[in-house]
This record gives C-alpha cells, structure tokens and sequence, in this order.
C-alpha cells in the first residue's frame, strides 16, 4: 500500500523504506469462541517462543495496530 498524503498504514506504523506493511484478519464463528479461543492461541504461542519451536516474530510487534469489530451488516 503507498504512503498516503494525510494518513496511511505505513504512516501509522512508521515504516522504513525497506519495510512492507500487511494486514490480517481472523474472523472467529461467536464471540463465545474468541474468548475460549484467544488465551489458547497466546499460550501456544510463549510456550513455543520457551520450547524454541516457535521464532521470535519477523516485525516490531510494538507498531502493530490491532482492533476488535462487530458485524454491523451480514448480507
């Protein structure tokens, strides 16, 4: 995505020139199943980060940008 004039994901993250901005997105079946789900997937993934299974993340996770959404339409 190219830097816009006023705001843009890049801007809001402050990317290096070297850098690629991504976007991801996980939609869970109920809100029942996030919150069962969500402590799960965190302590998967410190006990792989403790076990080495799992790499240190490629990104600053300090710049990333997370948010939560309800469905305001379903068509």
């Amino acid at each position: 995505m190219p830097p816009g004039k006023v705001t843009s994901f890049p801007q809001a993250v402050k990317s290096e020139p070297h850098e690629t901005v991504v976007t991801g997105i996980v939609e869970w079946p109920s809100k029942a199943v996030h919150d069962a789900g969500m402590p799960k997937v965190g302590e998967a993934m410190m006990a792989g980060f403790k076990d080495g299974t799992l790499r240190e993340p490629p990104f600053d996770g300090i710049r990333i940008v997370m948010g939560e959404f309800e469905v305001l339409l379903d068509a």
